[in-house]
C-alpha cells in the first residue's frame, strides 16, 4: 500500500517531490502531491500544484473538482 493511503504524508511528499524532480511535467504527480499537501493542511500549496497539473492536462480526472473544493475550503478558512 502506498504511503499516502497509510496516512504517511511526509513520506509520500518526499517520494512525489523526487518524482517531480525527475519528471516536472507529470500532471498526475502534481495532482497526488496536492492531495498529500491538503491532507497536511497546506491548502495554498495544494492549490498551486493542482493548478499546475491542470495547466499540463486540462482533462486530468478529478482535478477540476478537487481544485474547486480546495478553493472553497481556503475561502471558508479566511472568512
Amino acid at each position: 500500500m502506498e504511503p499516502h493511503l497509510r496516512g504517511e504524508y511526509e513520506q509520500a511528499e518526499v517520494r512525489l517531490r523526487a518524482t517531480l524532480a525527475m519528471a516536472p511535467e507529470l500532471p498526475q504527480a502534481h495532482h497526488h502531491l496536492a492531495v498529500v499537501l491538503e491532507a497536511q493542511g497546506r491548502t495554498v500549496e495544494a492549490i498551486r500544484h493542482l493548478e499546475h497539473a491542470l495547466d499540463l492536462d486540462p482533462e486530468l480526472p478529478g482535478a477540476v473538482e478537487r481544485l474547486a473544493g480546495y478553493r472553497a475550503d481556503a475561502r471558508a478558512r479566511r472568512a
